[in-house]
């Protein structure tokens, strides 16, 4: 039997998890439990690794050289902003199609969740945050 975890139906997850959906983890959900940790899905900007790596490859940096030391000068250094800095993004055309395929995956998988308010208009929305924010890299 396969069973779908909705991960967008709760702030604790792993609590969700390990209580709800592995049968005979009684300990592993009541430390769960016990925690009363929650925290958000953190993203990180990683441009700075990129750049990090293809200067390492190019061999402008030597090995052993730290990147939390860089990337604090490595704007000021360059004398610009990242906003300024080229950047390569997705054409549109695949970016509806990613847009897509997630809409019929969601309702394929989940298909009450989807028509709820907080289904496909909820994942258009985080769409549009994504199209603003993470559909290009420098």
């Amino acid at each position: 039997e396969v069973v779908i975890l909705n991960m967008h139906n709760t702030s604790r997850i792993t609590t969700t998890f390990f209580c709800d959906y592995v049968p005979g983890a009684n300990k592993t959900c009541n430390n769960s439990k016990a925690q009363n940790v929650t925290r958000a899905n953190k993203s990180y900007d990683l441009e700075y690794y990129r750049l990090f790596i293809a200067a390492r490859v190019r061999g402008l940096l030597q090995a052993g050289v730290d990147i939390d030391l860089i990337r604090e000068s490595f704007l000021s250094k360059l004398e610009t902003t990242k906003q300024d800095l080229p950047t390569i993004c997705l054409a549109p055309h695949i970016l509806t199609t990613l847009l897509e395929i997630s809409l019929i995956a969601e309702k394929m998988l989940l298909p009450y969740f989807f028509a709820s308010s907080d289904g496909e208009e909820k994942l258009r929305e985080q769409f549009e945050i994504f199209l603003k924010s993470k559909s290009c890299s420098l």
